[in-house]
């Protein structure tokens, strides 16, 4: 496991701090935020490239904070990949290991066929693709046999087929040697493919950490859902605390909405809702029950394509709230939905989020 506790960093005006997360061992953290946020601030200091102000930094209970960057026993890929374009692919692989003191073995020669970079060996890396770069970088930042792998956002400059296709790469190389990766990046489908957890960085603070999934569904700030590109918010104010759930009146959509959790809130408290797209139901009238709670009456002002799924604008009826609503492409064509039709729509309770913070 590695651990990163209270630790404070300063870049000239900027001010990292103070972090605190674990990366289980055998699990990839993802560190998301946008650009400036102080997620390569947060590597570099890891690796030891820079120094903090304060904290600790551990791995598997051992402190590494003052250890030199050879000691520490960290794969790190940059994000220029840092490959020497005067050197062969085998010259950048073995440089490391010639730097440290250690010889190849069996280890670099399975490496070097599970990348598929055999054939690439005497080929110097200013003629290598992208992905090949790519491969060659991996395959020096694990070549000493090291178990932990720092990457800062390692395939933002390559296209999606490519990006794709490592992201794949890099979980087998997880699963095969066990690594532990820390993985920066500003890709949210990046963040959400290769992460089991997720820490959102913004302004050199942590916002939220958690499993992928409850980052993904349930953003606790207002900063964080727009982080996200959400647009789906809405402030209410409390009406009525039951077990469990709250009745919440929401003046934008002109409804009282139903939402699951409780804690720490009480008649009167101003809170804002969020709910993501794919997460509001179009329903059919035959499954709807006669005490039907948060449904809103709405009509489609634009459906636009996207992959395999459409991008619904809905207007709500009495409000003019505009809602985003994700589908399904099988779903859209079931429904029969089109731009004008009045259609009814279900925020269902479990799928609210609540946000605490002020604007």
């Amino acid at each position: 496991m590695m651990e990163v506790r209270d630790l404070v960093v300063r870049a000239g005006d900027f001010r990292l701090g103070e972090i605190s997360l674990r990366v289980e061992k055998g699990r990839t953290h993802v560190l998301l935020g946008p650009t400036g946020s102080g997620k390569s601030t947060l590597l570099e200091t890891i690796v030891g490239l820079r120094s903090p102000e304060s904290g600790r930094i551990l791995v598997e209970g051992k402190e590494i904070t003052q250890l030199p960057v050879e000691r520490r026993e960290l794969g790190y890929l940059p994000q220029d990949l840092a490959l020497f374009p005067h050197l062969t692919v085998e010259g950048n692989i073995l440089y490391g290991l010639r730097m440290r003191g250690l010889s190849p073995g069996i280890f670099l020669e399975e490496l070097v066929e599970v990348l598929g970079i055999r054939r690439l060996l005497n080929r110097r890396t200013d003629t290598l693709s992208g992905g090949e770069r790519q491969r060659v970088a991996l395959a020096r930042a694990l070549a000493p046999g090291y178990r932990y792998l720092l990457l800062d956002e390692p395939f933002s400059a390559l296209h999606e087929g490519l990006r794709r296709e490592l992201w794949f790469l890099l979980r087998d190389l997880q699963r095969r040697y066990g690594l532990t990766v820390l993985l920066v990046t500003h890709d949210l489908e990046e963040a959400f493919f290769l992460g089991d957890t997720v820490s959102v960085i913004m302004e050199g603070r942590i916002q939220q950490t958690g499993s992928r999934e409850t980052v993904y569904r349930f953003p606790k700030t207002l900063r964080v859902a727009r982080f996200f590109g959400l647009k789906n918010l809405f402030e209410g104010r409390v009406e009525s605390v039951g077990e469990g759930a709250l009745r919440v009146r929401v003046p934008v959509l002109g409804e009282i909405l139903v939402v699951e959790g409780s804690e720490g809130l009480s008649e009167g408290y101003r809170i804002t809702l969020g709910i993501r797209p794919e997460d509001v139901m179009f329903p059919r009238p035959e499954y709807l029950r006669p005490d039907q709670e948060n449904l809103l009456l709405g009509r489609i002002t634009a459906l636009y394509p996207k992959k395999s799924s459409w991008w619904v604008l809905c207007r709500v009826e009495g409000s003019g709230f505009l809602l985003e609503v994700e589908l399904p492409d099988y779903a859209r064509e079931k429904l029969g939905l089109r731009e004008g039709a009045l259609v009814k729509i279900i925020l269902p309770r479990e799928r609210i989020f609540i946000l605490l913070e002020e604007k």
